[in-house]
């Protein structure tokens, strides 16, 4: 009895480990990719977004290698798991805390590096996260005088039952019809922040800083998402990703690569269309991006 007690323990001991070696070996391989490969074979400040643009808008029809969405995709989540790794080493210095480590992936699962994370729990944290965006969605909803009315008016005069069913035109009429930004409304920011992504914890000063920068970083990504689409070098799992991001169904098991290939490409194309009307009118084009988000959250699209 004693002895299986003793052999359960390490046993399990044992895998914790292994997750913590191939974890840390995952963080220093993406560092050593990052250092020695992304940094070097793309042009300067390629990876930085104030420099995107205009390297974007300067490949022409036969798309060089000179824009990569997966180099940046992976410089940017590198970045973010330096940060989160900080935490987590500091959490594995306590003695014995290996054992601590299933609350630890349980309870914070926000803050484990990719490395430590299977495709699987990411899957199901992303599940998490759009359920909290579309209740913050209609905490946000109930905020704006009428719009609750206006959209359900919509679906019924329109019967919106996908993103391939939204028009610009309808954007446009909620926008005029509805000023959801700016506002001094604080729970309405509140809300607004976290459905967009973005973490109400932080100044609201600074978060307005973070809403104005919507404009450019919105162009960007979907320019390279559908330079990528063009490429064809999307993977499904990519596209998980991508309509995630972006607050769009994804997880159906029924979902084929070409039906979350198509969601991506009227999203990115609904977000140019904007940016096209909008021109260098900021707020115009975060007030349109709000309902665009809006309308995606509240209906499940």
């Amino acid at each position: 009895m004693v002895l299986a007690i003793y052999r359960s323990i390490q046993k399990f001991t044992k895998e914790l480990n292994n997750i913590v070696s191939y974890g840390v070996t995952g963080f220093y391989s993406d560092r050593q990719y990052t250092k020695f490969v992304l940094l070097p074979r793309n042009p300067p400040n390629f990876l930085k977004e104030k420099s995107l643009i205009a390297t974007i808008n300067d490949v022409d029809d036969t798309i060089t290698d000179t824009t990569r969405y997966h180099d940046r995709e992976d410089y940017l989540t590198y970045k973010r798991d330096r940060l989160k790794f900080i935490p987590l080493a500091i959490f594995l210095t306590i003695p014995f805390s290996t054992f601590g480590l299933p609350f630890y992936f349980k309870y914070l699962p926000n803050i484990l590096p990719r490395s430590f994370s299977t495709r699987e729990t990411k899957v199901e944290l992303y599940k998490k996260q759009l359920n909290r965006k579309r209740e913050n969605c209609t905490k946000l909803i109930n905020c704006v005088a009428g719009l609750k009315q206006s959209i359900v008016k919509l679906v019924a005069s329109t019967g919106i039952t996908s993103i391939h069913d939204i028009k610009y035109t309808m954007i446009s009429n909620l926008s005029e019809c509805h000023t959801i930004f700016p506002t001094k409304n604080n729970n309405q920011l509140n809300s607004l922040s976290e459905l967009l992504g973005l973490s109400s914890w932080i100044p609201n000063t600074i978060l307005v800083d973070k809403l104005f920068n919507i404009p450019s970083s919105q162009e960007i990504d979907s320019k390279l998402v559908l330079l990528e689409i063009k490429k064809e070098s999307l993977t499904y799992e990519d596209l998980q990703d991508i309509l995630f991001r972006k607050s769009i169904e994804f997880s159906d098991q029924q979902y084929t690569y070409q039906q979350l290939l198509d969601k991506a490409l009227k999203y990115n194309q609904l977000v140019m269309e904007i940016k096209e009307n909008s021109g260098d009118d900021n707020i115009l084009f975060i007030r349109q991006y709000i309902i665009l988000q809006t309308l995606i959250l509240d209906l499940h699209l």
